[in-house]
């Protein structure tokens, strides 16, 4: 039975279980576990759950999977970029279902672009902010947030209807009685209201140390560079009409919250998608959950390179197992201990009941316990991967269809040969394969791989192995196509993710998948096919150099013909002046000598 209860989510950024009044040595965060404690809220009824795994240690990554109750690698986001629109989050998220079911829906964050970093929220008058400084809309974020939750309610707010307000700001805390003197005055009490508080993320331990002392490259370290349980383990308390306080352990996640408020609105079976995250209704009525593994991300899936490696973290019961994706050079700042060393792991198990603070990896122990443990994460980490990556290719699917691509390969033919060239990450080579397979379903699909690789392809053709896994050699990748094997394609593209800024500012082209696209392009100069180029993982098509103007064969007036030269001349001097631009920063990026001296490599570590 549905109940009309208003909806008050408040998320503090940057928080968490571990938090410590010594954390941070400035002004502003002084005492902040002190200042959060005196809130008390246990006393004041609300129920705790004290095993809360954050489901990423991004702001935006993780408040957009609370808000959908997805896994936070689902969500589209990248933590420092705005969404890709060519990867839309064809997904319901809490504040558009509940507008469509008559909710009032207005939220307060003071991220000034949170429209597009953060839609989800429905930011009330951003405007509102910019009587703020940039320090007062940062460490003082709550005075401008609160200000605009009173603004809301002097100017904005009506009287009568369901509401679903977001409260988002660093210090939350600070400003508790501020906000509820405002929300009980205008009419949202616990007798008609839910209240949720919880966390986005926190830091590595020793990160507001290293911060201030400056022992870091500022481009270098992030509080989104590990996934320990300083940076994971964040808190949740709710507060709803007619619930009696009580404390859970049990393992749950951010992305539990919104089936949860559902089920306590009585909306749930009306959600029209599948959650990642479960109801915690269940222990609240008394019950229990069935086991279940919890996942958490740094960054973005496809989001290869860049600053720092994907990680991916699942939890079960009180095992949690680390899983690094990358090389290590991709790597920085983990594991900052008192005498920030530097830890790298391919993988890491940890008891956390008995081991919190991760020191012992027992990735490599002989105990039978620890084993099936992880055997099973290894496989759980399998399985979410793919449905990860099955989410993101039938987005990929829609945006196929935006971009005419089957034109742009196909040319109306119903049936041909096409080759596809693995000159991008695995990830990204298999999901570009796996939504032209599915457009071009009637063609024959052959493909070039590398040697020793791990990609799961569908159903194809031929394979054409590349004899070893380092960067392509151009007389090497010649000598495998040529002798007609390269002859007879009325397709031929190599692949690539550059619309995201990878690789090129971190990875070496000689040994890194960079160098792959530079080679594999020059090779198919030399190949037969009537239509060559490369496919971006945003499913836009760019023909080869030599043949781009090979687009020119559609064009059917002087006009379009000089348009279409303008835009290739640009879209050259764009890519020349970003790739320098590119290899600058990446200058910057690389791991400082000083760091990389105390890097550690465990037993079971990299392999460079």
């Amino acid at each position: 039975m549905a109940q009309d209860w208003n909806i008050v989510l408040l998320i503090t950024d940057g928080h968490g279980h571990y938090t410590s009044d010594a954390d941070w040595g400035t002004k502003e965060f002084s005492l902040l576990k002190q200042r959060f404690d005196s809130l008390d809220l246990a006393e004041e009824g609300y129920i705790r759950f004290t095993n809360v795994v954050s489901p990423a240690v991004s702001t935006i990554m993780s408040i957009e999977s609370i808000m959908s109750g997805l896994y936070a690698a689902k969500t589209h986001k990248m933590h420092w970029r705005e969404w890709p629109t060519w990867d839309r989050f064809n997904h319901p998220v809490l504040s558009s279902f509940l507008e469509e079911r008559g909710y009032e829906v207005n939220g307060f964050s003071y991220l000034l672009n949170s429209k597009n970093w953060l839609p989800s929220i429905r930011c009330y008058r951003p405007d509102i902010y910019n009587d703020f400084p940039s320090h007062k809309r940062d460490t003082h974020s709550h005075e401008a947030v609160l200000a605009a939750v009173k603004h809301f309610f002097a100017n904005a707010h009506r009287t009568g209807g369901k509401q679903f307000l977001i409260v988002h700001s660093i210090f939350i805390f600070d400003m508790w009685s501020e906000l509820m003197e405002e929300f009980r005055g205008h009419g949202l009490t616990e007798e008609n209201t839910i209240f949720a508080f919880t966390s986005d993320h926190y830091f590595p331990k020793n990160f507001g140390r290293s911060w201030l002392l400056g022992e870091r490259d500022s481009s270098l370290l992030f509080h989104h560079s590990d996934l320990t349980e300083y940076n994971t383990r964040v808190f949740f308390y709710l507060k709803y009409p007619g619930a009696t306080e009580g404390e859970f352990a049990m393992p749950v996640s951010g992305y539990d919250i919104a089936p949860t408020l559902l089920d306590l609105i009585g909306l749930i079976d009306e959600w029209p998608a599948s959650f990642d995250g479960t109801s915690l209704c269940p222990l609240l009525r008394g019950g229990d959950l069935p086991e279940r593994v919890l996942r958490t991300d740094n960054v973005y899936p496809y989001q290869i390179g860049e600053k720092q490696g994907r990680i991916t973290a699942l939890r079960s019961g009180r095992y949690k197992f680390v899983s690094r994706l990358d090389t290590a050079s991709s790597y920085i700042a983990y594991r900052m201990s008192e005498e920030w060393s530097v830890v790298l792991n391919k993988e890491e198990l940890y008891d956390i009941d008995t081991d919190p603070e991760e020191k012992i990896n027992l990735i490599t122990s002989s105990d039978t316990v620890v084993r099936e443990e992880t055997t099973k994460l290894r496989n759980a980490l399998t399985t979410t991967n793919d449905a990860v990556y099955s989410f993101h290719e039938k987005a990929l699917l829609a945006v196929c269809l935006h971009n005419s691509l089957v034109e742009t390969l196909a040319r109306g033919k119903k049936q041909g040969r096409i080759l596809i060239i693995q000159s991008s990450s695995e990830e990204v080579f298999v999901s570009i394969i796996r939504v032209v397979a599915g457009i071009l379903s009637e063609w024959d699909m052959d493909v070039v791989v590398k040697k020793n690789g791990t990609i799961r392809l569908p159903l194809l053709g031929k394979t054409f192995i590349y004899p070893d896994s380092a960067a392509y050699r151009p007389e090497i990748l010649t000598g495998l196509l040529g002798s007609g094997h390269g002859q007879g394609y009325d397709c031929i593209i190599n692949t690539s993710n550059f619309p995201l800024g990878d690789y090129l500012s971190v990875y070496d082209e000689s040994r890194h998948p960079v160098g792959d696209f530079t080679v594999s392009s020059k090779v198919m100069r030399t190949l037969s096919a009537p239509v060559k180029g490369s496919l971006c993982l945003d499913m836009s098509f760019t023909p080869l150099s030599r043949t781009c103007c090979g687009a020119l064969h559609r064009v059917q007036n002087p006009s379009a013909i000089f348009k279409a030269v303008v835009r290739f001349s640009v879209r050259k001097i764009v890519r020349y002046f970003g790739a320098r631009l590119s290899r600058c920063l990446a200058d910057r990026s690389k791991i400082n000598p000083y760091l990389a001296e105390r890097i550690i490599h465990a037993e079971q570590g990299f392999n460079e």
